[in-house]
């Protein structure tokens, strides 16, 4: 998966992947297991404000403990005071990976990806283009509708009218 899949797949932008990745050591895998973990984390960092490396650490601890049930999962993290107290956290994990989810999907039917190179140019229809033009068809497309057989006997036959026909000299004719 490439960092644009995975940024799309957890609807962010690719630059907050970037910093996360980087605030975690730089040790990101795009995979769907690493996706779902981060959705976890970015929930916790958004919510409580706490770290994205202590949120990814707590994003494992619940979806370990997560049984796929539509029930939250509750975890205990340090309050933002530092004095030890304690906070009980309701994660509502099966939204954030129905999240997850959506954004797999997405990414499976309308997402594609930057080739390299120049954009190629678009096919048009070269028949369809000769008849807005204002060319007449039709004796092409009734050839077209012959046999090879039948193409060759008419090839055959107007070769022969051109032999038949010749170059004969020209006479002038005196006033």
């Amino acid at each position: 998966m490439t960092l644009g899949e995975f940024s799309l797949l957890l609807n962010v932008e690719p630059k907050w992947v970037l910093n996360a990745s980087a605030a975690l050591g730089g040790a990101l895998q795009y995979t769907l297991p690493a996706a779902k973990q981060l959705a976890v984390a970015r929930a916790l960092h958004q919510a409580l404000g706490v770290p994205i490396p202590r949120a990814h650490e707590l994003a494992g601890q619940i979806l370990a403990r997560y049984k796929a049930e539509r029930l939250p999962v509750t975890v205990l993290s340090e309050g933002k005071t530092g004095l030890g107290d304690t906070v009980d956290t309701t994660i509502d994990v099966y939204r954030i990976l129905a999240a997850v989810y959506t954004g797999l999907s997405r990414l499976r039917t309308a997402y594609a990806p930057r080739r390299r190179g120049r954009p190629g140019t678009a096919r048009r229809d070269s028949v369809r283009a000769a008849v807005e033009y204002g060319l007449d068809l039709t004796l092409l497309s009734a050839n077209l509708g012959r046999t090879h057989a039948e193409r060759l006997r008419q090839l055959d036959a107007m070769a022969g009218f051109r032999r038949g026909v010749g170059r004969r000299p020209l006479t002038t004719v005196a006033p």
